[in-house]
């Protein structure tokens, strides 16, 4: 899932946050060198991670796309999953996208200390370039994926791929509502266990 889904899966709970936000970043056991609530917001993302990309509807929306995009497929379903969520972010919390992006990354902030170097540059980035609340516009979705392009050594043909979004958007759309709401239960249910 993209980063935004992550974050906005880790509810109010500091660590969480902290943890979901650089689970790509910590590999292995290496999770066990920070405090105990981070090292479950990387344990949540390994979850959410492994239960999407083992969910049926997220093969139905890779398969909108892998004839073009072979492996990346999965990259741009995070993606195009992430933008779908901040277009109809209001369905999923009373809270406005500006107010989660500003409340996350001040918590991302204030726990700098905790960041990998690569989490540190995106988190800069991200804000400089307020990509959160940016995510539900096209043309910051087609600057992502450009970017990413541009970043990979490999060719991935991934930089016009918006175009491809808006084509699937229906499906995709009606994909992620289906898909959406299971998540999150499955979420809750995974942070509940780490209170028993």
């Amino acid at each position: 899932m993209n980063y935004i889904t992550h974050l906005f899966l880790s509810g109010s709970d500091d660590g969480l946050i902290v943890g979901n936000f650089i689970g790509d970043s910590v590999k292995g056991k290496d999770y066990l060198n920070y405090p105990e609530s981070i090292q479950r917001g990387i344990l949540l993302h390994r979850h959410i991670d492994f239960y999407t990309d083992t969910h049926p509807t997220i093969h139905k929306s890779k398969s909108y796309l892998v004839s073009k995009y072979n492996h990346w497929a999965g990259v741009l379903i995070d993606i195009f999953y992430g933008h779908i969520l901040t277009l109809y972010f209001k369905n999923y919390t009373s809270e406005s996208l500006n107010d989660f992006a500003n409340r996350v990354q001040d918590v991302l902030l204030d726990h700098y200390e905790y960041l990998t170097d690569d989490t540190k540059m995106f988190l800069d980035y991200s804000i400089k370039y307020n990509r959160i609340e940016h995510f539900d516009k096209i043309q910051t979705v087609d600057e992502v994926l450009k970017g990413i392009a541009g970043r990979t050594k490999y060719v991935s043909n991934i930089e016009n791929a918006s175009a491809d979004l808006l084509y699937h958007l229906e499906n995709l759309t009606r994909d992620f509502e289906q898909f959406f709401p299971q998540l999150i239960t499955e979420t809750q249910n995974y942070i509940s266990n780490f209170k028993t």
